[in-house]
């Protein structure tokens, strides 16, 4: 945060000897505080995305270890995935009745998970699904566990299209 204000006291610095010495109009001299603000939009969306997904669940999901856990129990948290059917009009769309862009809560799973080399251990797992996509109780589901610590599980991703 120091950094940034530093900066911005020396733009307004610059600003000002541009605007006194009329090298430049106005309008042009604000271009540093635009390329300025647009960086720190960027960096913005970059930690939030990293906060959003932390690195060890991408990681899971990219290179995890395909095992198959049991149901054991599920609750909903009572989040919903935020945006999910959101938009600034209020129409919504169905085909048959059930929603083109279905809505997403998020679920905490306790699961029994079977990995193919070790014993099977119980972990639990929180992540948003759409309602229709909500494993019964007893139901066997994909999952893939992170190479270097077990504890960190991920949905197998399904790939519809």
């Amino acid at each position: 945060m120091g950094g940034y204000l530093a900066l911005l006291f020396l733009l307004i610095i610059i600003q000002g000897i541009l605007d006194a010495t009329n090298l430049l109009p106005l309008r042009l001299s604000v271009i540093p505080f635009v390329v300025l603000h647009l960086i720190l939009l960027v960096g913005f969306f970059i930690v939030l995305f990293r906060t959003i997904s932390p690195s060890v669940y991408r990681e899971a999901q990219k290179h995890g270890e395909l095992a198959a856990a049991e149901v054991l129990a599920i609750k909903e948290t009572g989040w919903r995935s935020p945006g999910s059917q959101r938009t600034s009009l209020t129409i919504r769309y169905s085909l048959n009745g059930r929603p083109l862009r279905p809505s997403q809560y998020e679920y905490e799973l306790q699961l029994r998970v079977m990995p193919a080399h070790t014993v099977p251990y119980e972990a639990t797992v929180t992540t948003f699904l759409p309602t229709a996509e909500v494993p019964p109780k007893g139901a066997t589901i994909p999952v893939k566990i992170h190479p270097q610590r077990p504890d960190i599980l991920v949905l197998e991703e399904r790939n519809e299209k």
